[in-house]
Order: structure tokens, then C-alpha cells, then sequence
């Protein structure tokens, strides 16, 4: 102890200008790497590298083409099917289509009309379907049409008529999906094996081309919301226009995370200066305090930018935190000196500082080592921005202490000796009321404590975690209006997929007669267009009418949807083995990439259904939803050979819930 104060006082104490220039030097170095502190919501952020979910995500992702979207909802002042409202749905599509990020824009005037083109199935082709765009097609009867469609109901109308939904497809930026699934299958061996030297090179020249390449498409992206915003500005003068969409939520969570660190960061700096002055009634207090916390907060930015180490919405609350300790430190080094003032006040300043430090160096440090410990339980906790926020609380609090018992001391040094000290004539009205009541009211005071305690026990057995995006924003924000209007109008906001994965005896139930009849209605063709059996069908059906009797299930999209349009087509007749094969093959290429590719591999013999989550309703509890979802489809379709796997965004937000 007496070796480590004596090079304590010799190193740091000895030289308070050298130990400044070093801390300003690192200071400097971490202000220039604050530039690269990054702020994410990506789920690569969110789950660890071998997780399953997140493995199977990305699988489902490339396997069924799915592309992000954003939805525009479009409410006019007057009726949705007039010639007026119809002409600026028109407009606003082209501006968007123009956009050079939107692959497709689709809306109300570009969905096939199948009923109103008043064609036969067997006669369906690419050139005589119809849509609201062509002049002969009566809106009335479109309108009808598209409010009993499995499809389109609640996905581009809304039930009243009165809301519609664009949907834009963004494009899918093949060189980041190319070094994506590089990285990932270099990941995917590296977890396995032990990775060649080259391999490795490899490896890492792809991880820091994929940081790069993935900071310069979430700035694009922030850039194309903010276009799509700026055209659907002017359209709010003839309707009730908002944006919503999985990109948008990810995007302006960052721009909110953002802003909410300035605006806490601003706050807290009036907070603390006011609160300091007022204490300690010397400005030298209220500029040291504030300084060792400028110092560590902006050290610990500046390391996370370098290290290319990424914040979510869960570690971004290191700053707050270290803002608190490192003022409560801080704080304590204040009294200490203060009151040694008092005590020695016939003592050199270099006494002073030095008995500081040497009396309140243990006591911060066992503080600051059993905060430590405690945040690096979460490191154990298997969730990635839970793990993140364990280790960047231990390296901020490390820093934290560095800094004030380095940067504290030495500024100390630099100034004269402070003729302020703690007088027993200063009491504090507040403490003094409590030290009365624990001295003369003690008994109370455990009967309350025992009383508060079991209300809160009680109170944590009732605690329920969830993980949802509408209730991270005020209802007075655009984005809580938007979501909610999806929410109510067009089916829900959060994706959620549902895969079922037939075994191969499932896979070969179209019989050699289906195969032989069906090669005479259609001619010679791939057996692999009699993927499609009546069991297969079937089974699709009866598990997306249970999916869609969900109270918290809004919108349902499968393969059942298109099947149950062209039995709309067939008089209501259901499609044998035979017709299902022939249906398969004469549906137009277009309408079968669009339309049927989505939702079925015939390569994986497995089928998808698309469903969305009604986020903002209220009591939802997705956890358990997404195990009732699991444990339902495993008793009732588990029994018939079919194994069911549920993927998608909700599954990889509320890991983290």
C-alpha cells in the first residue's frame, strides 16, 4: 500500500501537467474515433453469431426472395374510388417508382383483377388480366372484388373501403447479399473448424468489407425514407398519408436513440451544474465533476468507434449510466477533499490531494469492482445486446475510475487550495429530517421497509418483459400514427413466417395416374409441377385458417391464398390432384414468381405462410404467442408428418425481450 502511494504521489501528483498532456493526448485520439461510433438495429446486433434463429432467418430470407418493404398508407379526404382520388394514387405511385432504391411499387391500381376481367381459369394470361387501371373496368366492381379477395383484403384495402396501402418493395443490393453470405458461410466453418490461414485473410478482409459496405447502406437507406417522406409530404392536403414498414421503424429508432442522447446529454449537463453549484457553492466543483465525466463518457465513445463496435438499443444506455457513476465518484473525491480542508487546513495542497486519493482509492475501487462484477453477469446471459451492454458497462466503468483518480487529482494540483470547506454550521435540511426519523422513529421505519419490501417482491413476480416497437413511441409521433393505422387497416406490422416441411412420403402423394393424366390435359412437363397434391393443399389451408383465428394474427399471406382465388375462378370447386398439377403449370410466369414463389420451395418440399403481428394491441404477449403458435401446430399437425418452423423479425426482436 505505502509502495503504490509513494509512486502514486511521485508519478501522478509529481507530474500533473505530464499526466494532463498524456490524458488529453488519449482524449484527442478516442474525439477522432467518436466519428465512427455507431448506433444499430440490425438483427446481426441483436443475436449472437451462432444462433440458430438468427441462422435460420437469413436461410429463409435467400431461399424465399424476401425483400424489405415499406407501406404508404393513403386515406383521402373523399371517396377512395373517385376519379380524383384515384388520378393522385396514380401520381404519388410514379414519384415513388422513380425513386432509384424502390424495385416496385405495389398498390390498388396495379393488382390483378381476376373476377372483373371476366375471363375463365383455364383462359388466364399475362395479357387479358385486368386491372383498375384500364379504362373499362368498372371501380364498383373492382371494389367488390378486392374486399372478398383472400389476397388483397386488409393488404392493400382496408375492410371500409376508405385505406389503402402502397406497398414498395426496395431493391435488393446483390453485391451486400453476395459478401453477406460469404462472411456468413466463413462465420458458419470458423464455429466448426479451425480455419485455414488464407481462409482466415479471407474472412477477415470480408468482415471489414461487410462493416464498411453496411454503414454505407444504412446511411442510404435513412436517405431514401427521408426522399419517400418528402414526396408524401404534399398528398397530405387531399389525405391522411404515413409511412410505415420494418426499414422505417429500424431507421428512426436510430434517428430517436440519437436525438435522445442529446437531448439527455444537454439536460443532464444543466441538471448537474445546477445541482453542484448549488452544494458546493464554488464553481470549481460544479467544472471538475462535469469534466471527469466529459472525459470517460467520450474516451468510452471514441473506444467503441474505434473497436467498430456497434450500440444498440440496449447498450446505448452505458452513457447514462457512466454519466451517474462517474459523477457519483466524483462526488465523493469532493467531500473528502473538502472535509480534509477542514480537518488540515494547516497542510500543503499536495497533502491534501494525497490523502484524498490514498483514503478514497480502496473504497471507489471496491465500488467500482463490485459494479463491475455485476454487469459482467450479463455477459452469461446469451443475448447479444444484453452481453454487448455487460461489457461495455465493465470497460466504461474501468475507464471511469482511471479517469477520476488521474484527471481529479492532477487539475487539483494545477490550482490553489481551496479556502471552502464543510462547516458544522452547513447542514443540509433534507438529511438532517431523515437522520431525525431513523433516530427517533426507528421501528417505523423497518415496518415500512418490511411492508415496501413484500409490495415489491409481489409487484416483481407480476413484471412482464416485452419487446414491442409501436410503444417505443409517443402517440403523438408520425410513427406511432403510422403503425397504428396498419395495425387497424391493412393486417399488422410486425412479419412473422411460418414454414411447414413436409416429409417425402407427403412429397410423392401425387399417384403415376395424376402424373399420367395430367401429362395428357398439359403435355410432357417436370414431374416437380405435381409438387402441388389435395394433401398438401390442404393442410396449408386448414394451418393458415388457424393462424388467421388468432386474435393477435392480422394479415395471412400463403399458398391457400391464391388457391382459394382461383377456386373463387372455378365456381367454388375445390381442385383435385389432377387440376392442381395443370393449374400449376398454365399459370402465367409473372403471376407465379409474384404470387406462388413466395410461398413455396419445391426444392425444400416445405411451404411458407407470411402473417403479420398486430403490435399495437393491447396485452399482446409475444413470447407466449410464439410459443402457443409452436406448441399448436406441433400437437394438431404434428401427428399428419408435417414439422413446422416459426422465423421472421418478431422471433429475432423478442429474443432480446
Amino acid at each position: 500500500m505505502n509502495g503504490f502511494s509513494k509512486a502514486y504521489n511521485r508519478i501522478v501528483l509529481g507530474h500533473p501537467k505530464v499526466v494532463l498532456i498524456v490524458l488529453l493526448l488519449l482524449l484527442a485520439f478516442f474525439s477522432y474515433h467518436a466519428k465512427d461510433f455507431k448506433l444499430d438495429t440490425s438483427p446481426d446486433t441483436l443475436l449472437l453469431e451462432d444462433d440458430k434463429d438468427l441462422k435460420t432467418f437469413r436461410e429463409i430470407n435467400i431461399r424465399y426472395n424476401i425483400k424489405e418493404f415499406l407501406v404508404v398508407t393513403f386515406t383521402p379526404y373523399e371517396d377512395l374510388f373517385s376519379e380524383a382520388s384515384l388520378k393522385r394514387l396514380k401520381k404519388l405511385r410514379e414519384e415513388l417508382r422513380s425513386l432509384e432504391r424502390v424495385d416496385s411499387a405495389v398498390t390498388l391500381l396495379d393488382i390483378p383483377l381476376f373476377e372483373t376481367s371476366g375471363i375463365e381459369l383455364s383462359g388466364i394470361t399475362e395479357e387479358n388480366i385486368k386491372t383498375l387501371e384500364d379504362p373499362a373496368v368498372d371501380a364498383e366492381r373492382a371494389k367488390k372484388e378486392i374486399l372478398q379477395s383472400p389476397i388483397y383484403k386488409d393488404l392493400v384495402l382496408s375492410a371500409d373501403g376508405q385505406t389503402t396501402g402502397l406497398i414498395l418493395y426496395l431493391k435488393e443490393d446483390t453485391h451486400f447479399s453476395e459478401l453477406s453470405k460469404k462472411r456468413n458461410q466463413l462465420l458458419d466453418k470458423k464455429r466448426s473448424v479451425t480455419l485455414s490461414q488464407p481462409e482466415q485473410s479471407q474472412l477477415e478482409e470480408y468482415m471489414a468489407e461487410y462493416e464498411d459496405y453496411y454503414a454505407a447502406f444504412n446511411r442510404q437507406r435513412h436517405q431514401d425514407i427521408e426522399k419517400i417522406r418528402s414526396i408524401i409530404r404534399p398528398y397530405k392536403k387531399y389525405a391522411a398519408v404515413h409511412l410505415g414498414g420494418v426499414p422505417m421503424v429500424a431507421d428512426d429508432m436510430i434517428t430517436f436513440i440519437r436525438n435522445d442522447l442529446v437531448i439527455f446529454g444537454f439536460g443532464v449537463f444543466i441538471f448537474i451544474v445546477v445541482t453542484l453549484a448549488i452544494i458546493f457553492h464554488e464553481i470549481r466543483w460544479a467544472i471538475l465533476p462535469l469534466l471527469s465525466c466529459f472525459f470517460a463518457v467520450l474516451i468510452m465513445i471514441g473506444m467503441l468507434g474505434f473497436l467498430n463496435w456497434k450500440v444498440t438499443v440496449i447498450s446505448s444506455n452505458f452513457i447514462s449510466l457512466m454519466l451517474i457513476l462517474t459523477m457519483s465518484m466524483n462526488i465523493h473525491l469532493v467531500v473528502r477533499y473538502r472535509q480534509l480542508c477542514k480537518d488540515r487546513s494547516s497542510e500543503s495542497q499536495f497533502d491534501i490531494v494525497s490523502t484524498t486519493a490514498k483514503k478514497m482509492v480502496w473504497p471507489c475501487l471496491y465500488a467500482a469492482l463490485t459494479t463491475i462484477l455485476a454487469f459482467s453477469s450479463l455477459v452469461f446471459s446469451g443475448i447479444r445486446p444484453v452481453i454487448d451492454f455487460g461489457w461495455m458497462m465493465a470497460i466504461g466503468l474501468t475507464v471511469t475510475f482511471l479517469t477520476s483518480f488521474l484527471l481529479f487529482p492532477s487539475v487539483l494540483m494545477l490550482l490553489k487550495k481551496s479556502s471552502s470547506s464543510i462547516t458544522g454550521k452547513r447542514q443540509s435540511a433534507i438529511t438532517s429530517r431523515l437522520a431525525s426519523i431513523a433516530t427517533f422513529h426507528g421501528d417505523k421505519v423497518i415496518i415500512v421497509s418490511i411492508v415496501l419490501a413484500v409490495i415489491s417482491l409481489i409487484g416483481i413476480s407480476r413484471l412482464k418483459v416485452e419487446n414491442s416497437f409501436i410503444n417505443y413511441f409517443s402517440k403523438k409521433t408520425e410513427i406511432y400514427q403510422g403503425m397504428k393505422l396498419i395495425d387497424d387497416k391493412l393486417g399488422g406490422t410486425m412479419p412473422l413466417d411460418v414454414i411447414l416441411h413436409f416429409n417425402e412420403e407427403q412429397a410423392d402423394r401425387a399417384t403415376d395416374d395424376t402424373s399420367v393424366e395430367a401429362d395428357d390435359w398439359a403435355g410432357e412437363s417436370d414431374p416437380r409441377d405435381y409438387w402441388l397434391t389435395p394433401f398438401k393443399v390442404e393442410r396449408i389451408k386448414e394451418i393458415h385458417d388457424y393462424l388467421a383465428g388468432l386474435p393477435e394474427i392480422g394479415k395471412v399471406l400463403s399458398l391457400a391464398s391464391i388457391i382459394r382465388v382461383a377456386e373463387q375462378l372455378n365456381k367454388g370447386k375445390e381442385f383435385d390432384g389432377i387440376e392442381l398439377g395443370v393449374l400449376n403449370k398454365k399459370i402465367p410466369d409473372r403471376i407465379r414468381s409474384n404470387m406462388v414463389g413466395p410461398y413455396i420451395s419445391v426444392d425444400n418440399n416445405e411451404a411458407r405462410i407470411s402473417l403479420r403481428i398486430l403490435d399495437s394491441m393491447k396485452d399482446l404477449r409475444r413470447k407466449e404467442l410464439l410459443e402457443r403458435i409452436s406448441s399448436d401446430l406441433s400437437s394438431k399437425f404434428g401427428p399428419s408428418g408435417i414439422r413446422a418452423t416459426v422465423a421472421g423479425m418478431l422471433v429475432m426482436y423478442n429474443l432480446i425481450g
